[in-house]
């Protein structure tokens, strides 16, 4: 081949059908690795390369795991701005906004939608679904994940107990808190903490005053935590104009204050633009 002696230490692929022809005569530096049991473990003859074992699946844990994914998801792309897809590790999110106000296909009661079909299967329509870590119900709720947030607080509480039985001090003991236990309490916490109940934050209110009383010092409460991460959030949008959301953060002519979303419910009010919005205005 040309190829071959004008670039000796190049690494040269063969792709094609050669009717099962061994190529080791005339190719003698060529490999096939690609093995295939539903072939009788025979290997494949449409892809040959210069490499040895050039086409063995990467080891769990690989470093290079991570960089050839996302070589292999690279065309997975959206083309409308309607449609977003977010990716993350091996991950892809497809996400619908809603254009206009047009939100009446999100808002329709009666009786329930067609089943979904995917490659002739039905989809599996479930209550609640735990994505990233926060359970999402289909009432658009937050009762499951803050019972979920609630409940391993609680666990963990009885760590911080044996610390402080162990003698370990005050501030062995707050670092702990904020590793296992605020951040519990406060993951994602944009998202759903605008839309939980009185009854819901008391029960979280409780979580922490308890732990600041085995530590022995004042801890931030969780609505304070809130506000701070909702500016901060809010601030961000702002600034990226590649966000899905950054259109929604229009500034006056005044240039002083951001537009406020039109919302017809109170949970649409409390949502986490929504509140962004009103926390970037109030400062």
């Amino acid at each position: 081949m040309n190829i071959e002696n004008s670039y000796p230490d190049a690494t040269v692929l063969i792709l094609g059908d050669f009717n099962h022809v061994k190529l080791k005569r005339s190719l003698p530096r060529f490999k096939q690795q690609i093995r295939v049991p539903t072939r009788y473990d025979k290997v494949l003859d449409q892809c040959y390369c210069t490499i040895a074992n050039a086409f063995h699946a990467a080891p769990q844990g690989c470093v290079l795991s991570p960089l050839l994914y996302s070589l292999y998801t690279n065309d997975c792309t959206s083309h409308t701005d309607s449609v977003k897809m977010f990716k993350f590790a091996d991950d892809t999110t497809v996400v619908g906004l809603i254009a206009g106000d047009d939100d009446v296909a999100y808002r329709k009661r009666g009786k329930s939608s067609q089943p979904l079909h995917i490659n002739g299967e039905v989809v599996e329509r479930v209550d609640s679904f735990r994505f990233l870590g926060t359970t999402i119900s289909s009432s658009l709720k937050w009762d499951d994940n803050i019972t979920n947030i609630t409940k391993k607080a609680h666990q963990r509480l009885f760590f911080l107990r044996q610390l402080r039985k162990f003698g370990v001090g005050c501030k062995g003991m707050l670092q702990f808190y904020r590793a296992a236990i605020e951040s519990v309490l406060t993951f994602s916490i944009t998202v759903w903490y605008g839309n939980s109940t009185v009854q819901q934050r008391l029960q979280l209110d409780r979580i922490v005053n308890t732990a600041s009383k085995i530590i022995g010092c004042k801890l931030s409460p969780i609505c304070e935590i809130y506000e701070a991460r909702i500016h901060r959030k809010g601030l961000k949008i702002l600034q990226d104009d590649t966000h899905p959301a950054n259109s929604l953060f229009s500034i006056l002519p005044s240039g002083r204050r951001l537009r406020a979303i039109k919302t017809k419910t109170s949970r649409f009010l409390n949502s986490t633009y929504c509140r962004a919005i009103k926390s970037l205005n109030s400062s």
